[in-house]
């Protein structure tokens, strides 16, 4: 039996070798008396001969193919292929017969016939370089049976050929062939409570404290981010509860008792969803016994655990990661740091990327930028702002509002980047509006949220201009008017055009170095022209926009903005609103298919992929064949789309399938068609009604305003759509010069690309050796990167801003609060909060909620479509998540400061987005 078998308590971290990362910690903590569950490992030497038996290496390698990520759509269908290999292959007598007798020895020393266990992945490699490699490989709870046993131990080790793990290993340059499985199998427990113990805090080392996050049941709901959760930070030398954050933790994943195998996730009663998961003394226990585990292995540990029974139990530890967060809600995996991101920043420091500061125009903010470039970018993402300041420098040039001459000497006049954040110059802003009469810079300005920007702007006055100034702008601006929507019909064409070209070529075949840079450099002049004609358009969108609220103001009394609101709303060809509209009709498709119900209930958003593949059914072929034409018409969408190293929809399609899943969930939804019909019914409504209160020789005017205001919107969302399908295929090309410039020795990490300037890494691609300072360069810029993490910066600030460390959250208060922000969209809403920070795949809104967010982009505003009303912590009227809102219908107040912090979810709350204020409430309210 030990030629295959080892108990835990006769395992130790020398073993490593044997029996992989997990278990010879586990061993090492069962030997020194910690609380593990009894259990064995099945040593590698059973994985080996189970791939030497069935000869899965040579069938694997030839399946597998070329270890590369240029075409993802095939190497998930390559994984799935190879994982059913290893499920069809013969388990060898000897494993086979070793495993159900180290399982009948267990049940018998735990005093039960058929003990419920689980078997967990332990990984091991030849060199011992890497044994952690979490939650890429699969974990299997409440096995009850002898005979079923074998059958998961097979699962475990073909989860190795997982499409998340094969992707990760090739992206890290690990030969997928690398790594060994030993599973571990324990005494499955049936958790009350359980999560994970971070000993130092994950995103600030040099902080003494320790972080809990628990919930209810399983820790699987913890670790895979899926519910909400409690969080307690306890400090490291008082062992005292400094801090804790409550959720509402509504679902639990438990034992399947129906089944008497597996688990399933439950309904937690409201009453016991908003309780704390673990009590004081358990709370202190656990940070206890973490501190203890810590010094046992000399190092911070990343720990978890359960509490069953009322007692403590360890299911894992492992050493500390520090995490930062890359880009937030986004499942791309951040780069390695080089030990930079334990090191705690100075108090200031300025970096490469940081903008110099003209003081003659030395106000900046992040009104109407932070919601299209929200967070920390990297260096080759900043380098990006380039485009949008020449952008603006073009747009008004040809407008006839500023001259070269102007311009000249300054690198950077309408953008600035600080700590990695992109900001928008208000004092460049001002001047040019200033220039011109009726034209406002109030988008710009919303330090005061509750201000009036149709008041604003009807108080606003253009400086005296000479006549001449004047009227060469009146003709340019004439000109453009009538020009813009054929020119951006035409650059729309060429995008989309280049965009399939160039994504062919390199799916297609192995394009050289050369080439490589080439597609590039031959990108950047369409990009430029994109990116011109896209703020072009949005100044006219915003300038009748303001124009249209100033009319309805004066001549209607609206002074809310509501009626101008309902008047660019059930627009019908807006681009933003489309994908919102198709995951929905997907949904409605899945529906009729008992098949695809149960494929997309049954299993996580990141499994369904290669489950809804083996679907073969006639009406399981049709919905497969509609979300492909789906996949490539809004593939290229995803969360903070401005940042270079956030993957796409099509790159990481979990929040598509999650998305639908959670449309599925949802009984009580208005069909997409009538609700864009009710939409465009009330939006010609309001039309009629407006007309019919004003005065007939006002009415043409009215007329032209709403047109032109209705069409730039429109527009200028189709431009912005434009502009991402562009920067979805840059991204498949900077992805695969990473891994070129990795491959060819050139780089320590296929991430640190995104940490290149764009000139560096076209030299790299030509060619040329690296130059000795470079890797300092990037050791450098990674650390800035993970310190821009930890700084909070003002909305608005003069000069340049001084780091301030994050101020401690406002906790959530009760009835009686208000909030103010901006009024959105018209109507008002009741209903408990749902509070989402964290984009993940797994979200669920319940029928009636408020969704309460940070932001509100293309991936966000998905979700819309399931909410009663909308929260947003950033944005202005014209902001993404306010057209989207106004086309769907859904009452929003936007530019609400610390809305998910003041708020909790199941917290009752008021929107009203005619006022732009959010209100607290008591029991029930009735719309």
């Amino acid at each position: 039996m030990r030629a295959y078998i080892r108990w835990l308590c006769e395992i130790g971290l020398e073993d490593v070798g044997e029996v992989g990362g997990k278990a010879a910690h586990l061993g090492s903590l069962t030997r020194a008396g910690f609380p593990v569950p009894r259990g064995f490992s099945i040593l590698a030497a059973a994985f080996d001969l189970f791939m030497e038996e069935n000869r899965l290496r040579a069938r694997a390698s030839a399946l597998l193919g070329p270890a590369d990520l240029k075409d993802l759509g095939g190497l998930r269908d390559r994984c799935e292929s190879l994982r059913h290999v290893f499920l069809e292959a013969i388990l060898p007598e000897p494993i086979e017969r070793v495993i159900r007798a180290a399982y009948g020895v267990l049940s018998a020393q735990e005093g039960s016939d058929l003990l419920p266990v689980s078997v967990r992945s332990s990984v091991t490699t030849p060199d011992l370089a890497r044994t952690s490699f979490p939650g890429q490989m699969d974990t299997y709870h409440n096995i009850r049976d002898a005979d079923a046993l074998p059958v998961f131990v097979k699962r475990c080790w073909a989860s190795v050929w997982s499409f998340g793990a094969v992707a990760h290993r090739i992206a890290i340059g690990l030969d997928p062939f690398f790594i060994r499985i030993a599973p571990v199998v324990q005494r499955f427990l049936p958790a009350d409570a359980a999560g994970v113990l971070f000993t130092v805090n994950p995103l600030d080392a040099s902080a003494p404290e320790m972080v809990i996050d628990a919930c209810f049941g399983l820790g699987e709901a913890v670790v895979s981010g899926r519910f909400e959760q409690d969080r307690f930070v306890v400090g490291r030398n008082s062992t005292q509860v400094l801090s804790e954050r409550i959720g509402r933790k509504a679902r639990r994943i438990a034992a399947d008792a129906g089944r008497g195998q597996g688990t399933r996730e439950l309904a937690v009663p409201e009453e016991e969803a908003v309780r704390p998961c673990l009590r004081k003394e358990q709370i202190l226990e656990l940070a206890e016994t973490g501190k203890a585990i810590e010094r046992h292995f000399g190092a911070p540990q990343d720990i978890e655990w359960a509490y069953a029974e009322g007692s403590l139990h360890i299911l894992q530890s492992r050493p500390a990661r520090i995490l930062s967060p890359a880009v937030s809600g986004s499942r791309c995996v951040g780069p390695a740091s080089g030990g930079g991101d334990r090191e705690a920043p100075p108090s200031e420091w300025t970096s490469a990327s940081d903008t110099p500061v003209d003081p003659a125009r030395s106000c900046y903010t992040a009104a109407n930028i932070r919601e299209a470039v929200p967070g920390v970018l990297t260096p080759l993402s900043l380098e990006g702002l380039r485009f949008l300041e020449n952008g603006f420098r073009e747009a008004n040039r040809r407008l006839g509002i500023l001259s070269g001459r102007e311009l000249a000497g300054k690198d950077f006049f309408f953008v600035g980047s600080f700590y990695g954040r992109a900001f928008l110059n208000l004092s460049a802003f001002r001047e040019i509006t200033s220039r011109v009469p009726g034209a406002s810079a109030w988008e710009l300005e919303r330090e005061e949220a509750d201000a009036d920007p149709g008041a604003a702007a009807v108080g606003k006055r253009g400086i005296l201009a000479h006549p001449f100034f004047l009227g060469r702008v009146g003709v340019r601006a004439l000109a453009r008017l009538h020009r813009l929507p054929r020119e951006a019909r035409e650059c729309r064409a060429r995008v989309e055009q280049k965009a399939r070209a160039d994504r062919d070529s390199i799916r297609s075949r192995e394009v050289s170095n050369t080439e490589l840079r080439s597609l590039l450099e031959a990108g950047r002049g369409q990009a430029q022209e994109a990116m011109t004609l896209h703020l072009e358009v949005s100044q006219f969108a915003v300038f009748f926009y303001e124009a249209l609220r100033r009319l309805t103001a004066r001549w209607l009394g609206d002074r809310d903005g509501s009626l101008a609101a309902r008047l660019v709303a059930g627009l019908g060809t807006l681009e933003s609103a489309r994908p919102g509209w198709e995951l929905r009709r997907l949904a409605d498709r899945a529906a009729r298919s008992p098949v695809l119900r149960e494929i997309f209930a049954a299993h996580r958003p990141g499994e369904i992929g290669p489950v809804l593949e083996r679907a073969g059914g006639p009406e399981e072929a049709s919905f497969k064949a509609e979300l492909a034409a789906f996949m490539d018409r809004y593939g290229h969408r995803g969360a903070h789309e401005a940042e270079l190293m956030a993957p796409s929809w099509a790159e990481d399609p979990g929040f598509v399938y999650g998305a639908i899943r959670s449309f599925l969930a949802r009984t009580d939804l208005e069909c997409p068609e009538a609700l864009e019909g009710r939409q465009a019914r009330e939006g010609k409504q309001a039309e009629s009604a407006a007309r019919a209160g004003l005065r007939p020789w006002r009415r043409p005017l009215f007329g032209h305003v709403l047109a032109r205001a209705r069409r730039f919107i429109v527009l200028r969302e189709a431009m912005k759509e434009t502009l991402v399908r562009g920067l979805a295929v840059s991204k498949l090309l900077f992805r695969t010069a990473g891994s070129r410039l990795f491959a060819a020795g050139a780089l320590e990490d296929c991430h640190d690309v995104y940490f290149l300037r764009e000139d560096e890494m076209l030299d790299l691609l030509g060619g040329r050796a690296p130059d000795p300072g470079l890797r300092e360069r990037l050791e450098r810029r990674k650390r800035e990167y993970h310190w821009n993490q930890r700084v909070d910066l003002p909305e608005r600030f003069e000069g340049r801003p001084s780091p301030l460390r994050s101020e401690p959250e406002p906790k959530p208060r009760g009835a009686g609060l208000v909030l103010r922000g901006i009024p959105a969209s018209p109507g008002r809403a009741c209903g408990p909060a749902r509070v989402v920070t964290d984009l993940g795949s797994d979200l669920i809104i319940e029928p009636g909620e408020i969704l309460v967010v940070p932001v509100a982009d293309a991936a966000w505003a998905q979700l819309f479509l399931l909410a009663a009303g909308l929260v947003v912590e950033m944005g202005g009227l014209l902001s993404h998540g306010s057209i989207v809102a106004r086309e769907y219908g859904l009452p929003a107040v936007v530019n609400v400061k610390k809305a998910t912090a003041c708020l909790r979810t199941g917290q009752r709350i008021e929107v009203d987005g005619n006022s732009g204020e959010v209100r607290a409430l008591e029991g029930d309210c009735s719309t």
